[in-house]
């Protein structure tokens, strides 16, 4: 699938990227090197460029422009996380780490020059050619302690109430059964629909069953029937409607 040619011109892209002057790049300096597995978009400013939950299957290459991360609080509002100085890379990580979708949604500030990547096409681009690989590393390590430091300071305080939120909503979407209410939910997805990541959500549930509220299950969580009520008093005194689904 990837062949010497390929290589050549990864390496050409990243020159031109990495080591040439990005803010002075248009589509047609890409499109020589455009293939079915690569491909170069324009997104005007105020556009998503990429939604929580889509598919890692595609890489983006920021090029030139500017833009930002943003996840949902537990009340739906969008949370600025990030900003992104192009040239960066957003979606090889959701790729390497196995999980398979991306956590963030990212909205350009600017108009923003993008290459599309297949991402299993530039994973073996980046496996064939060390040097570009290296500007990937690079990239990636920047990118993620800056994105960690400010992740954790977001999120700490409000991951907990997002969390029952989370589950206060889910309670009424599964009609509102007695008991103890279980909740089948992919830990991943559960993440992703709360709005941080998988680190910070296993943090949030040990937390609740340090302190009894929720326990966690096969496939989910277990909230005991007496917490689910103070969760359902807690949210509807605040005026959070209950069949609102998340």
């Amino acid at each position: 699938m990837f062949s010497e040619e390929d290589r050549k011109n990864l390496r050409k892209i990243f020159e031109m990227v990495y080591h040439g002057e990005p803010q002075k790049l248009h589509s047609r300096d890409f499109h020589p090197f455009l293939n079915p597995h690569l491909s170069v978009r324009t997104y005007p400013k105020g556009s998503i460029l990429v939604r929580t939950g889509d598919p890692a299957t595609t890489t983006y290459l920021i090029v030139r422009g500017r833009c930002h991360l943003t996840r949902a609080s537990g009340d739906g509002a969008a949370i600025v996380v990030d900003d992104l100085k192009p040239p960066i890379f957003q979606g090889i990580a959701p790729a390497l780490n196995g999980l398979g979708i991306h956590m963030s949604n990212v909205v350009a500030d600017r108009e923003c020059l993008v290459l599309l990547f297949q991402t299993s096409y530039l994973l073996q681009g980046l496996e064939a050619d060390g040097t570009c690989a290296m500007d990937v590393i690079r990239d990636l390590a920047l990118a993620t302690g800056r994105l960690r430091s400010r992740m954790d300071a977001a999120t700490t305080a409000s991951s907990e109430e997002s969390l029952l939120l989370y589950i206060y909503r889910q309670y009424f979407v599964h009609g509102a059964p007695e008991g103890d209410f279980y909740l089948v939910d992919n830990k991943n997805k559960m993440a992703a629909a709360v709005g941080v990541s998988l680190r910070t959500l296993y943090r949030s549930i040990e937390r609740l069953e340090a302190d009894h509220r929720v326990r966690l299950a096969y496939r989910g969580l277990m909230v005991p029937e007496a917490e689910m009520k103070r969760i359902v008093a807690h949210f509807s005194s605040n005026g959070v409607p209950g069949s609102l689904e998340k």
